[in-house]
């Protein structure tokens, strides 16, 4: 598991106690496998819990983009309670950018992406 970055600025105190952060994330060394992603705590990242966080762009080698799952798997009559709070965790699926298709499996250390996120 690879430690975030935060970068410089973006540690701002926001309403209710939440902070709008940005880190530079590294990408999973060989132990990431399609389907299951990077599991990402909030405790990593010096918070509580998540309550938005978005991958928006390309990684820095513009090879791949990712998506962020919130939580755990959730049910339809847990949707809605899910989506209200604050989730502990994020899961980050990495995508090759030519084809669009979830990056096979393995080593992407030498990748990395800025995450946006609101905290709590």
């Amino acid at each position: 598991m690879s430690d975030p970055k935060l970068l410089p600025g973006y540690d701002a105190p926001g309403p209710k106690g939440k902070k709008t952060q940005v880190w530079v994330q590294k990408g999973p060394t060989a132990t990431y496998v399609a389907g299951t992603g990077q599991v990402l705590q909030a405790a990593q990242f010096g918070c509580k819990a998540f309550d938005h966080v978005s991958a928006d762009g390309l990684s820095e080698s513009t090879t791949y983009f990712c998506r962020v799952k919130y939580g755990a798997t959730i049910t339809a009559g847990a949707a809605v309670a899910q989506h209200l709070t604050a989730v502990t965790y994020i899961t980050l699926f990495w995508y090759v950018a030519a084809t669009g298709a979830e990056y096979a499996g393995g080593d992407l250390s030498g990748e990395s992406i800025r995450l946006a996120a609101i905290t709590v």
